[in-house]
């Protein structure tokens, strides 16, 4: 079995010796070795992570709950916390996310490439400083996006996440694109 200061020390070698290509050939041969080389989907599994999501003028953070329904398919619940700073105004909001995902493409070992929807729903509050109003106010809506989970162990993956919300009865907007990076560790 190949270790890792093995693998780095070849790939240091080859870096040296100033031959990319062959450097990056080696690494994605040896990548699944260092992986461990097991299937990382599989029925029953569960997962629990914390992300950080962003906006142009949002972040938000949240932790999240992973179920594999199938080896292909999966349930995701998340809560997170969300704040945008305005000139005049400050917002908050608490955001509660059922989702369903669906692998459509992986390497069965390390990368995984999934499409999801869901529901999400949540309280936000709005406070103007200058006119001493507060607003408190309930909203829903969908989203859809994709999701590549990149696992560094057997049993820990980080996951990158592009999804476009479309929200209804909120007080600052109605769609909202969000990038998210997260970290997830199997129970």
């Amino acid at each position: 079995m190949i270790f890792g200061s093995q693998v780095y020390s070849i790939l240091k070698g080859l870096l040296l010796l100033g031959n990319h290509k062959k450097m990056i050939t080696i690494f994605f041969l040896c990548y699944p070795i260092l992986t461990y080389s097991q299937i990382r989907h599989t029925t029953g599994d569960q997962m629990a992570g914390a992300y950080y999501s962003f906006t142009n003028k949002t972040n938000a953070v949240g932790a999240a709950y992973q179920y594999f329904l199938l080896d292909n398919i999966a349930l995701k619940g998340s809560l997170s916390y969300e704040d945008i700073a305005f000139k005049l105004s400050d917002y908050h909001s608490f955001i509660l996310k059922p989702e369903l995902l669906y692998t459509l493409f992986s390497n069965k070992k390390s990368l995984f490439f999934n499409l999801k929807g869901g529901l999400l729903s949540g309280l936000e509050s709005t406070k103007n400083e200058i006119i001493n109003q507060n607003k408190n106010n309930f909203f829903y809506g969908a989203l859809l996006g994709t999701t590549l989970e990149i696992y560094i162990s057997s049993k820990v993956k980080i996951e990158l996440e592009f999804e476009q919300r479309f929200l209804l009865k909120s007080l600052v907007a109605n769609y909202r694109p969000y990038l998210t990076i997260g970290t997830f560790i199997k129970l």
